[in-house]
């Protein structure tokens, strides 16, 4: 039953990313074409970068990726008269800032995982504690842990 929720909880995800996407990239054609100008916008794409390298590490590079090709494409095919350094070093920044959070979020993650690991440790250690405090006959206390090599 987890993994049906897990898997709808990923959709959810993917859907939410395609949404910002899909703004992200209708936000770049307006500001292009319409408004023609390329400045504040591109600061609203941070929040699909930061989720998805939030949810997915490394694998959500591809959102930064894409971000930053949109954008250099959308220079060289809409705005191709006023391209400058700071264009490129915007989709540099957008790398940089997912690849931070992915590393971040991974280093997260497998910290989480080992304090859950030593909190199951510590919990196995409290239940045998406890049984060896209230059992007084200490021949009862071997049974009762092992029974064909399974603890019960």
């Amino acid at each position: 039953m987890g993994t049906k929720k897990e898997g709808q909880r990923q959709k959810y995800k993917i859907l939410v990313v395609a949404i910002l996407l899909a703004g992200a990239c209708l936000l770049t054609y307006y500001f292009h074409t319409v408004l023609e100008i390329d400045t504040v916008f591109t600061h609203l794409y941070y929040v699909p970068i930061i989720l998805a390298c939030v949810w997915w590490g490394k694998k959500g590079l591809a959102v930064p990726i894409f971000l930053a090709a949109i954008l250099s494409i959308s220079y060289v095919f809409i705005k191709s008269d006023s391209v400058t350094v700071f264009d490129h070093l915007r989709s540099l920044m957008f790398l940089a800032i997912g690849f931070v959070t992915a590393t971040l979020s991974e280093e997260t993650a497998k910290e989480r995982r080992k304090s859950d690991h030593l909190n199951a440790v510590l919990n196995a250690i409290r239940n045998v504690n406890q049984l060896i405090i209230r059992e007084k006959d200490r021949s009862r206390v071997g049974k009762r842990f092992h029974n064909n090599g399974r603890v019960i």
